[in-house]
Formats: structure tokens, C-alpha cells, sequence
């Protein structure tokens, strides 16, 4: 018997507003690449899959789709979206911004706890490069954004950079499945620039901060790129 996609969601749903909980989760199961993009879903699949019924599956995919981290078929099936490439560069061009100035803010205001918090996430980011564990290394990049954006004490940054990673989780977690050789190269910068960010967050540097964000994401665009096969069009950070 094939194997439900969903399963991969977990079945305990902890006792919260169902509605709100189920949304949670399968924002959470998106956004750390549980689920591939062109996967397909059922609303029953996902109501037996979280021990649910099938009513407050139906209401969180139905937010889901507006934050366009899923889509409703006209057959009643849920496709986890396969974005084109424009819709790729968008997304990117939009990270950079509004990334970039939660680092900034985030170095205006980071407590010593913050940057220590940061530097482990740091550490378990290259823990887990060095295991090759997809979701592990999808889970590490997502919580070292999230954290910047949470610290940037700003609602409307940290709703817009967790929209934009929801819809990004999918083809994260797809690009690092490919079986590719890892470039030692690119893991090193990219250990590297964030242990240069922690620096700048240490220093209250937010001019410093803001630009290597902003490195950071567009290196992690071409090496996205290169995974999945497309051609890397340079961005202006500027």
C-alpha cells in the first residue's frame, strides 16, 4: 500500500482551539520540509493523519491556501504548489528586504541571550550539513531566520518573513534532497557569514548585519538554484 504523504504530520494534536492547532501544525510541516512541492494531499488523508475531523482540516487549508503555502484542485485534492521559476526570483528579492532589516533591527536590540541563542542554532546548522539530514538542516536554516525576524520586534516583518518561508520550505527541503556531491566551499561561507552576523548582532552593528543578511540569502539562492537546475540570475542587493 502506498504511503499517505501526510503521515509525516504527526497524530498527537495537542488540546488549543482545534482550528488554530491544526493550522499550526500543518504550517509547521510545511515550513521544515516534511512535504515535497507537487505533493498531494486529501483532506481525509490528513484528518485521519492528525487523529481529526475533517472540518478544521478543511478551515487551515483553507488559510493555508491564502498564505499561498497550498492549493485546493479542482478534483477536491490539496497540491503543495510547485513554483516557477519568476515566482522563485520574487521570493528571494523579497527576503532580501525585508530579511535585511530584521537583521538590522535585530542588531539595534539583541540581548547577550539572543546572540548566544543564535550561535547555537549556528552550530546545529552545521551539525547538521555535516549528517546530510534534509529535514534537520531545513529545520536549522528556518529557526535561525525565524529567530532574527521574532527579535526584530517588528509583527509586520515577522509575518511577512513567515510567509515568505512558508511557501519556500517545500522547494528548501526538495534542493537539499538532491543527491549532489556537497561543495565543502559553500557549506564553509555559509557557517561562516552567520558566525560573522552573530558578531555583528554582538556589536549592535545593524549596517553590517543587514548586508551580510542580504549576502547570505542571495549565496543561498544560487546554490538553491544549482540544486534544482535552474539558471542563477544575479539580484542588486542595493
Amino acid at each position: 500500500m502506498a504511503q499517505n504523504p501526510a503521515d509525516s504530520i504527526r497524530r498527537t494534536v495537542p488540546q488549543r482551539t482545534l482550528g488554530q492547532q491544526v493550522y499550526g501544525q500543518l504550517q509547521e510541516t510545511i515550513l521544515n520540509g516534511h512535504l515535497l512541492p507537487g505533493t498531494r494531499l486529501t483532506l481525509r488523508g490528513l484528518a485521519t493523519s492528525l487523529n481529526t475531523s475533517i472540518q478544521p482540516v478543511r478551515e487551515a487549508v483553507v488559510r493555508l491556501a491564502a498564505d499561498g503555502a497550498l492549493h485546493a484542485t479542482p478534483n477536491r485534492s490539496i497540491l503543495v504548489p510547485v513554483l516557477t521559476r519568476a515566482e522563485l526570483d520574487d521570493l528571494h528579492a523579497a527576503r532580501v528586504l525585508v530579511e535585511g532589516e530584521a537583521a538590522a533591527r535585530f542588531a539595534e536590540r539583541a540581548s547577550e541571550e539572543d546572540v548566544a541563542i543564535l550561535s547555537r542554532i549556528n552550530e546545529e546548522l552545521r551539525l547538521a550539513y555535516d549528517s546530510s539530514d534534509v529535514v534537520r538542516i531545513v529545520t536549522s536554516i528556518q529557526a535561525w531566520g525565524l529567530r532574527i525576524a521574532r527579535g526584530s520586534s517588528s509583527g509586520v516583518l515577522q509575518s511577512a518573513i513567515f510567509t515568505l518561508r512558508l511557501r519556500l520550505g517545500p522547494h528548501l527541503a526538495e534542493a537539499m534532497s538532491v543527491p549532489v556531491a556537497p561543495d565543502p566551499d559553500f557549506l564553509h561561507f555559509t557557517v561562516h557569514i552567520n558566525h560573522e552576523m552573530v558578531l555583528a548582532f554582538r556589536d549592535r552593528d545593524p549596517v553590517r548585519a543587514r548586508d551580510l543578511r542580504r549576502a547570505d540569502i542571495l549565496t543561498f539562492q544560487r546554490d538553491l538554484y544549482q540544486r534544482l537546475g535552474l539558471t542563477h540570475r544575479a539580484l542588486v542587493a542595493g
